[in-house]
């Protein structure tokens, strides 16, 4: 056998071992627990209407959920988005592009509070420029 040869039998069973390792770990996890796929989903759902059930009442928004969106100023097309991360924190987006579909972060900065990523956005669209950082 040649060594390219000997070397692709090798990445092979590497996957192949890998896929066995993987297989066996998610089958021993089905094992371990008395609930079915179907059970699992539904506990899923369950607690997703409660994480949503926590964020209303906290007013925060979901996972991904845009918050602000607006031209960044009347000549460029850039626009400003305040994305909220789920956990009470958001990202400030300064993009070019067709958000949120396709478009380039031409800025971004992570808060720790909505209110900040809010505040920031709007000083962004008062000002009218990108800054050197947010």
């Amino acid at each position: 056998m040649s060594d390219a040869s000997l070397w692709r039998n090798s990445v092979r069973l590497r996957a192949l071992a890998l896929a066995r390792i993987r297989f066996a770990s998610v089958s021993g996890a089905d094992k371990k627990s008395d609930m079915s796929a179907e059970e699992m989903i539904a506990r899923l759902r369950e607690l997703q209407a409660e994480a949503d059930e926590i964020r209303q009442k906290l007013r925060i928004g979901a996972p991904s959920e845009v918050l602000f969106l607006s031209c960044l100023n009347m000549v460029d097309e850039d626009i400003v988005v305040v994305e909220a991360d789920g956990f009470g924190g958001a990202t400030t987006k300064v993009v070019e592009g067709n958000y949120p579909l396709d478009y380039m972060a031409l800025s971004e900065e992570e808060f720790s509070t909505q209110a900040a990523a809010l505040a920031a956005a709007a000083k962004l669209v008062d000002e009218g420029g990108i800054p050197e950082v947010i």
